[in-house]
């Protein structure tokens, strides 16, 4: 926002006509015009930029696992305890919004017992009781079968 003003005079985008829509086509014809403009301009920064995602793609690839939920814990987020088909056991967290065939905020009680199949990634997260990052099994997401 500080160089709305600049971008409007210089380029033509007026960041306030955009408005909040994710999928304004204003929007996209901004980003690559400015995409554009960055690796004419500083092409460094900007390919430093695509290398840096593309790292954070790799370590969080999804993985899915089907299988029945056998208990849920409720603590400072929702953990599905998961048994697949060969008897092992994974601990699945809910801490982001899931993609799902169901109303999960007024449903999740209800997968007890349930067969699912989960896509889900590893994150580190930092553990405050460990003092130390751990790794967390993150639902993407979560379907009945």
């Amino acid at each position: 926002m500080p160089y709305s003003k600049e971008l409007k005079k210089e380029y033509g985008f007026d960041i306030k006509d955009m408005g909040d829509d994710n999928n304004d086509p204003k929007m996209d014809v901004f980003f690559q015009d400015l995409s554009m403009l960055m690796m004419t301009e500083c092409s460094d920064t900007f390919f430093n930029f695509l290398k840096s995602g593309e790292s954070k793609k790799d370590t969080e690839k999804e993985s899915v696992l089907s299988g029945s939920i056998v208990k849920i814990e409720k603590s400072n987020f929702v953990v599905f305890h998961l048994i697949d088909e060969n008897k092992n056991l994974k601990k699945l967290n809910w801490v982001t919004p899931i993609e799902s065939n169901l109303d999960l905020p007024t449903e999740y009680n209800t997968l007890l017992n349930k067969k699912v199949t989960v896509n889900y990634y590893v994150a580190d997260i930092f553990d405050v009781n460990l003092n130390d990052y751990r790794n967390l099994n993150v639902i993407s997401s979560l379907k009945t079968d």
